[in-house]
């Protein structure tokens, strides 16, 4: 959770290698919700819609959906709702 937490401040700071590697650990650590999020999200600032695609639908693949609507519903929210713009973006 730490490294997630990091990694956001890094996202935030414009410190976008940085965040990238604290998430992806963040990601093997454990599943993080926020974690798949948050490398969406970056992806997504960079313009690497399908990597950022591809992020989201690892997230839903691997962590029951009951479970992200339940213990996670604010992030499972912002995460359809990128996944939604993602795929409107692209067929732009």
């Amino acid at each position: 959770m730490l490294a997630c937490n990091y990694a956001a401040l890094m996202l935030e700071k414009g410190e976008f290698q940085k965040a990238e590697v604290l998430f992806k650990q963040a990601i093997k650590g454990g599943n993080l919700p926020n974690a798949y999020y948050g490398l969406a999200l970056l992806y997504r600032m960079a313009s690497e819609f399908d990597a950022s695609k591809g992020v989201l639908e690892t997230m839903f693949s691997r962590i029951p959906q009951q479970t992200l609507a339940r213990e996670y519903a604010g992030i499972y929210a912002e995460a359809k709702h990128l996944y939604s713009e993602l795929n409107k973006e692209k067929k732009h």
